[in-house]
């Protein structure tokens, strides 16, 4: 199942594992340009592990989506995705170079680090090559 973040110029898809609420993928789709640079990650408590969703409260939906745009911040070896800089961080989950900030089970930001020079330089091509927006 997946939680989608949807607007005019922004698609963010996070795969859902409908028997635990953990999170199998992500998928980046669209976003309208890529920034560069570094977003303030705000500090909260941080455990190990990915975040997990409560989809009981789904009701049964196999996507849950949110109209909400997302911006990405891409530096030399990271890429941060921000879904909602309204809402007040309160947990941070990471595992494996990918860190997630959460409210209440909402993601507010979505860190990946330690990237090859390969995969920064495939987004940022991807990015230049388009006029109207970006598929990843």
């Amino acid at each position: 199942i997946y939680f989608r973040c949807v607007s005019d110029y922004s698609l963010l898809e996070l795969g859902v594992s409908p028997n635990d609420g953990t999170l199998t993928s992500i998928k980046l789709v669209q976003v309208p340009a890529v920034s560069v640079g570094e977003c303030p990650i705000p500090p909260s408590p941080v455990e190990d592990g990915l975040p997990l969703f409560d989809v009981s409260l789904w009701g049964g939906k196999r996507f849950l989506d949110i109209d909400q745009s997302v911006e990405i911040f891409l530096n030399p070896t990271s890429v941060f995705l921000l879904v909602d800089d309204a809402r007040k961080v309160n947990k941070t989950s990471q595992s494996q170079g990918i860190s997630f900030g959460m409210s209440d089970g909402y993601p507010c930001w979505i860190r990946l680090d330690k990237l090859s020079d390969e995969q920064v330089a495939t987004i940022r091509n991807t990015n230049e090559q388009s006029s109207s927006g970006e598929y990843m």
